[in-house]
């Protein structure tokens, strides 16, 4: 079964889904809409729904990005005139790999931000405010985040040196610029072959590293969101006695 399939399936997001269509039914816009008519009125109990559901459907859709980022490493089309050759496409899709790989961890505290109702500001989350808040210590969240956020270190010097100094420093890749730079275009048959021979070794071993990092994964936010479930349902309840005591 595809790795990605029990969390798409996950009751956390189905009940958001039934959510939305009791509680916003009336209201112009689906939960995963970023603009929302200046018009429109919330209660706080519509804020939240929409808030979770916007905050799961964008995290689902950044795992989803992982899944096919790994069929981009070999999808480059071998036109004529160009302005990037084969290598600056894979380099290109190797560090946006890096990039969204790290960036799991702060779509998911978003996501605990909303769900646990911490109204902290989307500028202001971090680790360190959205897993020191005491509803969320006191939870079984840090359990089931750690050991996420232990697997998405593996890219995390990685990804520092893409955004914060030069790019993706990896020697192999660096021989394959001179490889392919545009004053060996004119080459013999036989380093043609060479070449084409070990990079489609790199690209196979690289398609294999990044599927079994997007499974170890996948694998563990099932459990993430059995959690998030718990306090949905428990904030989700509080706010209908709130905003809505005679609602049946």
């Amino acid at each position: 079964m595809d790795t990605l399939t029990p969390i798409e399936n996950h009751e956390f997001k189905i009940e958001q889904i039934q959510d939305a269509k009791c509680y916003l039914s009336d209201k112009k816009f689906s939960i995963c809409d970023i603009a929302i008519p200046k018009c429109t009125k919330f209660d706080e109990l519509e804020y939240y729904i929409h808030n979770v559901g916007f905050y799961t459907y964008y995290f689902i859709k950044l795992l989803k990005q992982l899944d096919f980022a790994v069929d981009f490493l070999s999808n480059y089309d071998y036109k004529p005139n160009l302005k990037y050759n084969r290598i600056d496409h894979l380099t290109y899709n190797i560090e946006n790999y890096i990039i969204r790989y790290q960036s799991v961890l702060d779509r998911l505290l978003q996501l605990i931000n909303s769900v646990f109702h911490l109204t902290v500001d989307e500028n202001n989350v971090n680790n360190n405010v959205i897993m020191s808040n005491l509803k969320v210590k006191k939870s079984a969240i840090p359990s089931k985040f750690s050991p996420i956020k232990n697997q998405i270190r593996k890219f995390c010097y990685d990804r520092n040196t893409i955004i914060h100094k030069n790019s993706y420093l990896e020697k192999r890749l660096r021989e394959f610029e001179y490889y392919y730079s545009d004053s060996n275009n004119n080459i013999d048959n036989e380093v043609k072959a060479f070449r084409t021979r070990i990079l489609k070794d790199y690209i196979k071993k690289n398609r294999e590293k990044f599927l079994k990092n997007n499974q170890d994964l996948f694998k563990l936010i099932p459990d993430l969101f059995d959690e998030l479930l718990i306090e949905y349902k428990k904030q989700r309840e509080i706010l209908i006695k709130t905003t809505r005591p005679n609602f049946t």
